[in-house]
């Protein structure tokens, strides 16, 4: 087995990692061993809600898994804070996700989710979203640091990462079958 055959493999086991974004270099190979991930686009706001420095997202019932897209700017630890507050309202947790628009696993959770294949395993969970080429250093500010996506953190009080976090993920159609079980580990304090 060539060593850039094993590369690949040991990859896909492990999650992504900025090894997997997609290159400007598109040189064709002799063998395609898979095709590339499509362009990124930036998560933006739907158009047809104001652009504000609110948190966008599509508030869930209570009794549901709910993800809300983070503002595009601004310190994290104050808008991870602020989340944890409004949420707590609503006997809601809330969980700090960073991941990007290449990484398989994430956009795999981000669609079972959609589809509310989550809404029981999570009926009051909140997971705040951040995309790791775009917030990256503002992340780190905040004590959020990783080296495999999807990452989901536990925060502090304050807005601050704990350092209790889940990172990495299967590719493939089990990705969400690997993160799960480890998110309600990361949950229970585990």
């Amino acid at each position: 087995m060539s060593l850039a055959l094993a590369t690949l493999l040991a990859l896909a086991a492990i999650g992504c990692d900025r090894k997997d974004e997609p290159r400007a270099d598109t040189t064709p190979t002799k063998v395609a061993l898979s095709a590339r991930a499509p362009t990124p686009v930036p998560l933006t706001p739907p158009p047809s809600l104001p652009n504000t420095d609110q948190p966008v997202g599509v508030l869930a019932p209570k009794d549901q898994l709910r993800t809300i897209q983070a503002p595009p700017d601004g310190d994290v630890a104050t808008q991870v804070k602020e989340t944890i507050e409004r949420e707590a309202k609503e006997g809601r947790r809330v969980l700090v996700y960073i991941g990007a628009t290449w990484c398989e696993p994430c956009k795999r959770f981000h669609a079972s989710a959609a589809r509310g294949e989550l809404d029981k395993e999570f009926p009051n969970l909140t997971i705040l979203e951040y995309d790791t080429d775009r917030d990256g250093e503002r992340l780190v500010t905040a004590n959020y640091n990783t080296h495999l996506i999807p990452y989901f953190g536990l925060p502090a009080p304050d807005g601050r990462g704990t350092g209790k976090h889940i990172e990495g993920g299967v590719k493939g159609s089990v990705a969400v079958e690997d993160i799960a079980p480890r998110l309600h580990e990361l949950l229970a304090g585990k």
